[in-house]
């Protein structure tokens, strides 16, 4: 299956309760991406299963912008959350052009977002409010005894995001703690309880 919606329209609550199940049943390499499209209206979303293929396909088109966290890093979800309700707020024209893709790599989830790439700007807003880094010309990769597997989604347009150099979560295992719970509590506080919550993939 390629590009095909696995959930027409669907409320964002019971998309997230059944995420779970959706990446247990993907392949490594593979990705669910959640967009809108103008005729979709601005109360809906679609979900569209992507294997490596339209991974591939999509960071090749040139026109868009990737940012790409492990799905738990923290001060990501303020990141992700600021981004869309700042610059594509829901039930907005702008929130047709952000789609959000949770790719299974290994044993780990990575959220991406995906934006028009002239919107860069409000990308590197978005870290700057969120106390968060972007690192450019970089691409993770996994390392085991007989290979290099590379991240599924290559493209020279692919930011990824990460603490800054002098972050909490760099000071040990209990900071890195009371920072994750701060930075929850601080999303929560802005946006309330999104579909970018911890619990996404867990």
């Amino acid at each position: 299956m390629l590009d095909q919606p696995l959930i027409p329209k669907f409320d964002r609550d019971q998309f997230i309760q059944g995420l779970p199940a959706l990446l247990e049943r993907m392949a490594d390499g593979e990705a669910i991406m959640i967009h809108s499209e103008p005729e979709t209206g601005l109360d809906a979303e679609v979900a569209t299963f992507m294997n490596q293929a339209a991974l591939k396909k999509m960071g090749e088109e040139g026109k868009w912008l990737f940012v790409s966290s492990l799905n738990n890093r923290p001060g990501a979800d303020l990141f992700f959350a600021t981004l869309e309700y700042e610059f594509f707020p829901p039930g907005t024209p702008l929130s047709h052009e952000l789609a959000m893709i949770f790719i299974k790599w290994g044993t780990m989830i990575w959220l991406t977002a995906r934006v028009p790439s002239v919107k860069e700007e409000v990308v590197v807003e978005s870290a700057k409010w969120s106390h968060m880094r972007l690192v450019r010309d970089s691409s993770p990769r996994l390392l085991s005894v007989s290979k290099v597997d590379e991240f599924p989604l290559t493209t020279k347009h692919l930011l990824i995001l990460e603490n800054e150099l002098d972050s909490p979560v760099y000071k040990g295992e209990k900071e890195a703690q009371q920072y994750r719970e701060a930075m929850t509590a601080r999303t929560n506080l802005l946006y309330g309880n999104t579909i970018r919550n911890d619990n996404r993939g867990n």
